[in-house]
């Protein structure tokens, strides 16, 4: 949700503005101080697609290249940062989460192994913690939270199958095929108003690095997750009012 904040405001963009800069300078400490690398992959990505969404021209191939070049480079640099930072900092749980990869290898063979029992409808919603009430104690914790999937694709499939997940990412596609075609139709419309054109582009980012990082499995983001989807869906019908009026 933070990382929603903040990408409206780097949208709004006054850079003159002291009250701006106390925004993005405190909004960007308080993502740092989650101490939750999901969340700092999810911002990372939003930005660079909210960069490649409000491009005010039609993409070029050259255009294009240069852009994969860039998320090449930008999944080199993350992986090193991860990799540094683990090694770093891995002894601190606060920081470094230790064993957090090795938890999600584990639970990922126990849900591969349910969803391989019923992969049709699968095991009903949020059962995987039921299935496998002894899955905490194979990471050393006692915590009945540490036992989620941690992966959306394979939540989904757990729960309801591949009926579920064809239902579901078939949806879920469609509404980012809709929003990407609004966006990038207000972006390279010279008669929308650029604000209108970045704040569009700062939610369907947002939307995106959501779905992309699978931070639509915990409780407490799920709800933003569907309040972001249904703005998208929003923004893409309220487009095309904007475009005919100019």
């Amino acid at each position: 949700f933070v990382s929603l904040i903040i990408l409206t405001v780097l949208a709004l963009g006054y850079y003159r503005k002291l009250w701006w800069w106390v925004l993005v300078i405190g909004l960007h400490t308080s993502l740092l101080f989650s101490f939750s690398r999901a969340p700092w992959i999810s911002y990372i990505i939003s930005v660079w697609l909210y960069h490649g969404l409000s491009y005010s021209r039609k993409y070029t191939n050259r255009d294009l290249v240069k852009y994969l070049l860039g998320a090449v480079l930008l999944v080199a640099v993350m992986s090193l940062l991860s990799y540094f930072i683990a090694s770093s900092f891995g002894d601190y749980e606060l920081i470094g989460r230790t064993h957090s990869v090795k938890t999600r290898f584990i639970m990922w063979a126990l849900a591969a192994n349910s969803i391989l029992e019923n992969p049709l409808f699968g095991n009903g919603i949020y059962s995987f913690s039921e299935i496998y009430s002894f899955a905490p104690e194979l990471v050393g914790s006692e915590n009945h939270r540490s036992a989620w999937i941690s992966n959306l694709p394979l939540a989904i499939l757990n729960d309801t199958g591949a009926v579920g997940f064809f239902v579901f990412f078939t949806f879920i596609i469609l509404v980012i095929r809709r929003s990407l075609t609004a966006v990038r139709k207000m972006a390279i419309d010279k008669h929308v108003d650029r604000y209108q054109v970045r704040v569009g582009a700062a939610l369907v980012a947002f939307f995106l690095a959501m779905t992309f990082s699978s931070q639509t499995i915990p409780a407490h983001s799920i709800a933003i997750f569907w309040v972001c989807l249904a703005l998208t869906e929003r923004f893409t019908t309220l487009s095309r009012s904007l475009i005919k009026r100019t």
